[in-house]
């Protein structure tokens, strides 16, 4: 399992994004997204740490570039 910045060992969820918990929508015979009311519960981020996002990628390519 690669270590991550995302999500801290203490915290079940990255403390650094927010998202709401929404039902997981269907995809269409067109390819469009349907509004599924009883689909499974899915996260649906609202605002994203990109600096850590980035900074998290940077570290795992280092990582497997030493590999």
């Amino acid at each position: 399992m690669p270590l991550t910045a995302l999500q801290s060992a203490f915290e079940p969820e990255p403390p650094s994004s927010v998202w709401v918990t929404v039902p997981a929508p269907r995809l269409s015979d067109s390819g469009w997204h349907e509004a599924r009311p009883d689909g499974h519960p899915m996260r649906e981020y609202t605002q994203l740490d990109t600096r850590l996002m980035f900074d998290d990628l940077c570290a795992k390519l280092e990582q497997f570039a030493r590999a």
